[in-house]
């Protein structure tokens, strides 16, 4: 199971950051709405593709309405901090709480169960790095967004496994 759990927490940690460092590059080359409609698909994808890494199929119904939720949730959460221009604790804080948000609907949509609480451990280990790497985007910073979107991952796939 140990396997399984960090090969899907590494797939998706791959989506993630792609979508997210590709995002923020269209952010300055395409329309508002381009970047916000990739960065929306990107993240739904990566949600896809661990819901189907835990449950063996694809969310229907209230599921699927419960991912797509928690995919607007988070993508307004990566959109604010950056139309509004904030400093890295703003960021974090916007992060922070919409991150939780998502992971907890992400949460009820493939366990049936709803906590902010049971999510707000790894919800502030992605909002630190990605409130690191979106207020002073570099290598070195993207690096930073990789490692805490690993901690991230490997703490929700095994949430959505029932290992946590």
């Amino acid at each position: 199971m140990f396997n399984a759990v960090n090969k899907l927490a590494a797939l998706i940690t791959v989506i993630e950051v792609v979508v997210l460092v590709e995002w923020l590059r269209l952010t300055t080359s395409a329309a508002a709405a381009v970047a916000a409609g990739f960065l929306f698909i990107g993240i739904l994808v990566e949600e896809l593709v661990r819901f189907r890494g835990i449950k063996t199929r694809f969310p229907q119904g209230r599921e699927l309405a419960l991912v797509l939720l928690g995919v607007a949730i988070e993508t307004v959460g990566w959109i604010l901090p950056l139309v509004s221009n904030t400093r890295l604790l703003v960021a974090f804080g916007i992060l922070f709480v919409t991150l939780d948000i998502e992971h907890a609907v992400i949460n009820l949509a493939t366990t049936g169960k709803f906590s902010l609480g049971s999510v707000v451990d790894f919800s502030a280990i992605e909002a630190a790095g990605g409130a690191l790497w979106l207020t002073n985007p570099s290598a070195a910073t993207i690096a930073i967004l990789v490692v805490t979107s690993v901690l991230e991952h490997v703490q929700g796939v095994r949430q959505g496994m029932g290992l946590r």
